[in-house]
């Protein structure tokens, strides 16, 4: 009964450890997500802010300059369209790194169980 309880126990805390490990890639990842994300809406934002300053301060030169906007807002989506790959790959990454850390702590979880285990055997 005993055992029984102690594996359950040791099935709870491997579950729990392994749910923290998710939502922690998924935070890391999302925060790597929305930094890129604001990053490039923050460079577009200021090109095409400066294209309708250029536009405005010479009118005669609009075509080009309109031919330019929407060239950089092209890229600029071009670069938003990868995020979600680029948010995937973060979320293995930062998996990857979680379970490496975490397979530790399970292994030292063990054996600090074993010992305590140990002890109540010897006496």
């Amino acid at each position: 009964m005993v055992r029984n309880r102690s594996k359950q126990r040791a099935n709870i805390e491997q579950f729990l450890i392994e749910a923290a490990e998710v939502q922690l890639a998924a935070f890391d990842a999302s925060i790597d997500f929305w930094t890129k994300w604001l990053a490039e809406s923050l460079k577009i934002s200021s090109v095409l802010s400066k294209g309708l300053k250029d536009v405005k301060s010479d009118p005669d030169n609009s075509g080009k300059i309109f031919v330019k906007m929407a060239d950089d807002s092209k890229t600029h989506f071009r670069s938003m369209m990868s995020l979600p790959r680029e948010f995937a790959e973060s979320f293995i990454k930062h998996m990857d790194r979680n379970s490496k850390n975490g397979k530790a702590a399970k292994r030292k979880s063990k054996t600090n169980r074993e010992k305590s285990r140990n002890a109540r055997i010897k006496n």
